[in-house]
């Protein structure tokens, strides 16, 4: 029993320090996909918020509430307008096995 215990407590602690908050600069966006309420963004930049399982170039949105519902107008004008953008992700939640986007500025 005590070995069942601590090998789920080294499991839980390694899951926490992987999650966090990654930062990427001057990415393009490459793809935007729709899946249900979820807005999914491909970049061509890799960040290290992998937490959630999915590879390191992709971010998501819930499109159900804000700030979602306001970002992807505005994520889709700066794809067709080919701007680099710069994101905050995190993976302390995810939209399934992506890790979510919190903020982004377009340049």
């Amino acid at each position: 029993m005590k070995k069942y215990l601590l090998m789920s407590a080294l499991a839980m602690a390694s899951m926490f320090s992987q999650a966090g908050i990654s930062q990427v600069s001057g990415a393009k966006i490459q793809i935007i996909e729709f899946y249900g309420n979820q807005f999914t963004i491909s970049i061509d930049k890799p960040h290290t918020s992998k937490g959630c399982g999915h590879p390191g170039n992709v971010v998501a949105i819930d499109t159900s509430k804000e700030p979602g519902a306001t970002q992807y107008s505005a994520l889709l004008a700066i794809w067709m307008a080919n701007k680099s953008v710069s994101m905050r992700i995190t993976d302390e939640t995810c939209s399934g096995d992506r890790p979510t986007l919190l903020n982004w500025s377009a340049h």
